[in-house]
């Protein structure tokens, strides 16, 4: 993943190679479903540190769920790891390697 900011805010997100989302569906603010969708490349675009947009550029594949048939299993990406001790939590521990 790489990132593009402006004027200090993260405004763009590239994915290059085994991106996944999934996105849960609202309708008067009550969530209906589920999309979960695998594409090899994808961008995703920020307005006020949230996504506004997310483009699928490479061989996306997705499915869309309502929330009542939505299995447990698919509400995590696969084969991810929060790594919470490599989380930056300040600029410069961008520039701390462990």
């Amino acid at each position: 993943m790489t990132g593009f900011f402006k004027e200090n805010k993260l405004e763009k997100i590239l994915v290059s190679g085994n991106g996944q989302t999934i996105y849960y569906a609202t309708d008067q603010d009550v969530i209906v479903g589920a999309n979960k969708t695998v594409c090899s490349d994808l961008t995703i675009y920020l307005k006020e540190n949230k996504i506004s947009r997310v483009v699928y550029t490479t061989q996306p594949d997705g499915i869309y769920y309502p929330l009542s048939m939505f299995p447990a299993e698919e509400a995590l990406l696969s084969d991810f790891k929060w790594l919470e001790e490599w989380r930056p939590l300040t600029w410069e521990d961008v520039f701390i390697w462990k």
